[in-house]
């Protein structure tokens, strides 16, 4: 199902009508919030999924930013910890949403 979502999310962060690859702050913050469609609520548990996934082992965070996320954490707990930091920090929003998704991750579960 993990896998379904991502590639879900791939598909449609690569479709010309959502503008390209580049996903920011504000396209995250509105794709996991509660009021999302299925679709963008897909993408947001996709993306979400594929960064908490891809930092693992001995290469713990991304670009730099380190974080470690708990072992028994579920998409929803990923979801809710990254809307309230991007709902807390609009002013960051303009930014791509992998180095914000890191940045909350990381204030949420810094590395030992």
């Amino acid at each position: 199902m993990k896998r379904l979502i991502l590639a879900l999310a791939m598909l449609v962060m690569v479709s010309p009508a959502w503008g390209g690859v580049y996903l920011d702050g504000n396209d995250l913050h509105l794709y996991c919030s509660d009021k999302a469609d299925k679709l963008s609520e897909g993408v947001c548990y996709g993306y979400l999924n594929a960064m908490s996934d891809s930092s693992s082992g001995d290469n713990r965070g991304f670009d730099g930013i380190k974080f470690c996320t708990p072992e028994l954490s579920n998409p929803r707990q990923l979801r809710d910890v990254v809307y309230k930091w991007l709902d807390d920090n609009p002013q960051h929003r303009h930014f791509d949403a992998a180095s914000l998704v890191a940045d909350a991750l990381a204030e949420a579960w810094p590395c030992p």
